[in-house]
C-alpha cells in the first residue's frame, strides 16, 4: 500500500500470519492458505509454510501472504478465509474481515479579494472513522488558485494559509 496501514483501491499489501500450537505434541508440516471470493481482491501469494511448532508454542509463517485490490473497487467489506493445515489431518479455517477504504479528491479554489491565491499552502486534516486517528495531506495552489488533494473518505477541514497569518482562510468539506 501507501504506508497508511489500510488497503485502498489500486494498492497491494502483505499479511503476516502467526500460529499457536496449544496441543501437547509437536505440530509438523504446518501451512496456511488464504482465499476470498471477492472479485475486487486478488491473492498474489496465497500460501505460507511454518517451521515445526513444539507443544505449547507459537511461531510466525516463513512467508508473507500478499493481496491486491482492483483500481476501481468501491469501498466495501471483504471476507478473507484463512485455512491452516498440519500433518496428521489437522484442518482449521477462520474468516477475517478486511475493510477496503475509498479515496476521494478534495478540490477547490482559494481566492483573496476576488483574485486567485497563487502558491498558497493548502492542507486538510480530519479523524479516521475507523481508528479515530488523524489523517492529513497538503499541497499548494496552482496559477489559478486551484488545489487538489486525494485522501481517504472521511470528514475534513481544509485550510489555506496566507503568507501573512492574519489572513489565514479555511473552509470545511465533507466526503462520504
Amino acid at each position: 500500500g501507501n504506508g497508511d496501514g489500510r488497503i485502498s483501491p489500486g494498492e497491494s499489501g502483505n499479511l503476516a500470519v502467526s500460529l499457536a500450537n496449544l496441543g501437547l505434541s509437536a505440530a509438523t508440516g504446518g501451512r496456511a492458505a488464504l482465499s476470498s471470493s471477492d472479485p475486487d481482491l486478488t491473492i498474489t501469494a496465497g500460501t505460507a509454510a511454518f517451521a515445526d511448532l513444539p507443544a505449547c508454542s507459537q511461531g510466525d509463517a516463513l512467508d508473507l501472504l500478499t493481496i491486491s485490490v482492483a483500481d476501481g473497487a468501491a469501498p466495501h467489506l471483504v471476507t478473507l478465509v484463512l485455512t491452516v493445515t498440519a500433518d496428521g489431518g489437522l484442518t482449521r479455517s477462520a474468516n477475517y474481515p478486511l475493510n477496503i477504504r475509498g479515496l476521494s479528491r478534495l478540490s477547490g479554489q482559494v481566492t483573496l479579494d476576488g483574485n486567485p491565491a497563487v502558491g498558497y499552502p493548502v492542507s486538510c486534516s480530519g479523524r479516521d472513522p475507523d481508528t479515530g486517528g488523524v489523517n492529513s495531506q497538503g499541497t499548494y495552489t496552482d496559477d489559478g488558485g486551484n488545489y487538489q488533494i486525494t485522501i481517504m473518505d472521511g470528514t475534513y477541514t481544509v485550510y489555506a494559509q496566507h503568507p501573512d497569518p492574519v489572513h489565514g482562510l479555511y473552509a470545511r468539506q465533507w466526503l462520504t
